[in-house]
């Protein structure tokens, strides 16, 4: 499709599910920039199909490699962009390789189905998908898959504080996924304290002090007789 953003939903989808697999950015990247070509087939006027060699699953494999690469490259600031939606990954080149492939030949298979004269097995002829879906269902599927993705979403980040919690973390995130996070508990940690400490802390007389540490405050600590 010309430059849509119905690959956005499959990919998504596909990446909050598997996200252990495939890394999400690299593959919702991957899923969309076969639609340079009729982009610049449009733009520039060129008299060529829209979907031409970069619309096979050949072409959309090399463009997968370049942008795996660029990923790669960038993962740094990938992942903070990333950090801010609690979706930081910290992903080797091979995941992001297949991730791409993943999304590009994705795209050529969903295209394939309503695009009759695409060559998706080139250098062979024919398109033996072509009419497995019609435009309407491939709609459909991209619109539903995005609105799955939407709840699939908050579900991860509730998954992760409540993991991030129970690991004793209670951290305040400074990112949108800090919203769903729940305020830290106090919590009282029985330690042995040395004389200067308990002399410090009011306790002179006292071999063992109790404090009390409040995880959602910055970095502060009571002590509690």
């Amino acid at each position: 499709m010309p430059f849509t953003p119905c690959h956005l939903g499959p990919s998504s989808c596909a990446g909050l599910l598997f996200l252990r697999v495939l890394d999400l950015p690299t593959l919702i990247v991957g899923s969309v920039i076969p639609d340079f070509e009729p982009f610049c087939v449009l733009a520039f006027g060129a008299s060529r199909p829209l979907h031409g060699f970069w619309h096979t699953f050949l072409g959309g494999s090399v463009l997968a490699v370049f942008v795996a690469a660029a990923s790669y490259s960038l993962r740094g600031r990938i992942r903070k962009l990333t950090a801010f939606f609690g979706l930081a990954q910290d992903s080797p080149f091979a995941k992001m390789l297949l991730s791409s492939v993943f999304g590009a030949c994705s795209h050529v298979l969903l295209d394939s189905s309503i695009y009759g004269y695409m060559r998706p097995l080139y250098p062979l002829d024919g398109n033996p998908f072509f009419g497995l879906l019609s435009r309407r269902e491939v709609c459909l599927i991209s619109n539903l898959s995005f609105a799955i993705g939407i709840p699939l979403y908050l579900v991860y980040l509730l998954r992760r504080c409540r993991t991030d919690s129970t690991k004793g973390g209670n951290q305040t995130y400074r990112t949108m996924a800090g919203t769903f996070c729940p305020v830290g508990r106090q919590r009282e940690v029985s330690v042995d304290l040395t004389p200067e400490e308990r002399v410090g802390a009011g306790f002179p007389g006292t071999r063992r002090g109790r404090r009390t540490a409040s995880s959602g405050s910055k970095g502060t600590m009571r002590l509690k007789r």
